[in-house]
Parts: C-alpha cells; structure tokens; sequence
C-alpha cells in the first residue's frame, strides 16, 4: 500500500517545480505544464485521502458511503462532519 501511496507524493513534488517554473516566467508551456500538473496532484492527493485514507465514498461498505467501522453508530455525525471540515478548509482561499 505504501508503494501505490509514494506516486501522490510524487506528483505534488512534480506540480511544485512545474509552478516554480511558471513563477519564474519560464513560458507559456510551463503554465500549461503546471496547471495540468496541479490538477492531477490535486485529484490524486483528494482520492487517496477520501477513499484510501479515511475509508469513504465505497459503495460495497456496509454502511453506505462511509467506512465500515464506524465510532459512532449515527451516520448522519460523519456526513455533518465531512460538509463542515470542507466549508472550513475553503475559508480564506482565494
């Protein structure tokens, strides 16, 4: 699992050089190369922490959409839970 996870940090390591690139005003290739670079780390980075990570969003679980062990036997707690952390995480984003 550990082997599948090292191509998420890779592709963050990528899109950070790809920017610096386009930071530095490299061209228009360069921007190109970044934000397709920063779209696949972020698509990457987001899966493995819903799916992989926190074990969400599997639609064979028992407990649909969330992980099979559950802490607390109401479901509606992690739903609450999951919309607040992704409303706060926005909060003072451009």
């Amino acid at each position: 699992m550990h082997a599948l996870n090292g191509p998420k940090y890779f592709s963050t390591i990528i899109a950070v050089v790809m920017r610096t690139g386009n930071d530095l005003k490299w061209g228009k290739t360069w921007k190109i190369m970044a934000t397709t670079s920063s779209g696949v780390a972020i698509f990457a980075s987001t899966y493995w922490d819903i799916v992989i990570d926190w074990g969400l969003l599997r639609r064979n679980s028992r407990n649909p959409w969330l992980r099979d062990k559950l802490l607390v036997s109401n479901k509606s707690v992690y739903f609450v839970a999951i919309v607040s952390m992704t409303c706060l995480s926005r909060i003072g984003q451009p």
